[in-house]
């Protein structure tokens, strides 16, 4: 999308007087990132399918109702275990992308998604100050902050931005603009 002049209902009370939207995008889905892993995808079925067939062999001495729910209980906590970091995660992911949105204005960065009927925006100052990172290719990205994820070991850095866009090096080209005021 190019520039804006007209303000859309969408957009009322979250720019500011003078803001104007100067690029929208949204990710690509076809991020060779989002794709699982096969190794990892025949891993994670040859345990669930071990703890299946496991299951299937106790069954029969199972006494009672309860030793039943415990061995589906066990089967359960492994195909969780197993399953969510070869599949979940990666399906997680594709999701989120394919219901986010980009938005470049000329004060600031927006990054928003619908996730399962909630929606979230997040804002980003663009200011002379801000480390921009370009990342070349189709698709490519544009870095403009970093988000910090402290866990018990040591301290992430994640790089924020517009991630998977068709065009990343006119989206930099534009936020340089906005660093420099003349956008």
């Amino acid at each position: 999308m190019t520039q804006t002049e007209i303000i859309s209902p969408e957009w009322q009370g979250i720019l500011q007087p003078g803001e104007r939207i100067l690029w929208q995008g949204a990710p690509r889905s076809d991020d060779p990132s989002l794709k699982t892993d096969p190794y990892r995808s025949l891993l994670a079925i040859g345990v669930i399918a071990f703890a299946t067939v496991m299951m299937a062999y106790r069954i029969p001495e199972a006494p009672t109702t309860k030793a039943l729910l415990a061995l589906f209980g066990l089967w359960l906590t492994a195909c969780i275990l197993i399953g969510y970091p070869a599949f979940g995660r990666t399906m997680f992911l594709a999701y989120k992308t394919r219901h986010s949105f980009y938005t470049l204005t000329t004060l600031r960065a927006f990054i928003g998604w619908t996730l399962f009927g909630h929606r979230r925006l997040e804002q980003w100052p663009i200011i002379r100050e801000t480390k921009v990172e370009l990342v070349p290719g189709n698709p490519g990205h544009v870095h403009f902050a970093e988000r910090l994820h402290h866990n018990k070991h040591s301290t992430d850095v994640e790089k924020v931005g517009f991630r998977n866009i068709a065009d990343p090096e006119a989206v930099h080209a534009l936020i340089l603009k906005v660093q420099e005021g003349t956008a």
